[in-house]
């Protein structure tokens, strides 16, 4: 039971010898499960700096029997999305982030087409709650992701509650769909209706 962090390894504007350094200080460490990705930041990328398909393989090579992910957009054009992701499939991921889901067959559509190609592959649906009109009026422009009208008509509608609601309702479908295993114990759902209650008294206090 419990909560299992999991480390983000940016690549963008880092050289393979710094890559090297961090992974090999982690494998001291004891941290068995990462997510390689390019990263948000402007950094002027070394000439040597990895792909993230080899930071993958470095990661798969320096943590052995560690849990190596990769990240993929369901939103983007799909040809191009699978193109870029298995490759990192094929370098030793053995799970893929997702961005936050909100609209269930966009992301049917990314798990099916890794399935066909990585049957063991995991998928981890990025769950987001949104709860008030600022979060939503934000993911656009954040993200590059249009919103589905229905969740914005049921806000309208709803309030706060539609927003937890399609929360519920993605994180179902997606546990169903993806095959993630077992569902979440006692402990994860008392944790989960924690972080809730905490969010709302935040929103509520405009923190």
């Amino acid at each position: 039971d419990g909560i299992t962090p999991v480390w983000h390894l940016v690549t963008r504007g880092r050289s393979r010898a710094e890559i090297a350094a961090d992974l090999a200080l982690a494998a001291e460490a004891g941290i068995t499960c990462v997510l390689c990705i390019r990263g948000d930041h402007n950094l002027p990328d070394h000439e040597d700096t990895p792909t993230v398909r080899d930071t993958v393989a470095m990661a798969v090579s320096a943590l052995p029997g560690g849990l190596v992910g990769a990240t993929a957009n369901q939103y983007g054009p799909r040809e191009a999305v699978l193109k870029n992701l298995f490759p990192k499939l094929a370098a030793g991921a053995r799970y893929v982030q997702t961005q936050p889901v909100f609209a269930y067959e966009d992301l049917r559509l990314l798990a099916e087409a890794v399935k066909e190609r990585a049957p063991g592959t995991a998928i981890v649906a990025m769950a987001m709650p949104l709860t008030t009109r600022t979060s939503m009026e934000r993911i656009p422009g954040g993200l590059g992701v249009s919103l589905p009208a229905g969740l914005v008509e049921d806000f309208e509608r709803n309030g706060e509650e539609a927003g937890w609601a399609r929360f519920a309702y993605i994180g179902r479908m997606a546990h169903h769909h993806t095959g993630t295993g077992k569902g979440p114990s006692q402990r994860q759902l008392r944790v989960g209706e924690a972080i809730r209650r905490r969010l709302s008294e935040i929103l509520m206090r405009g923190e």
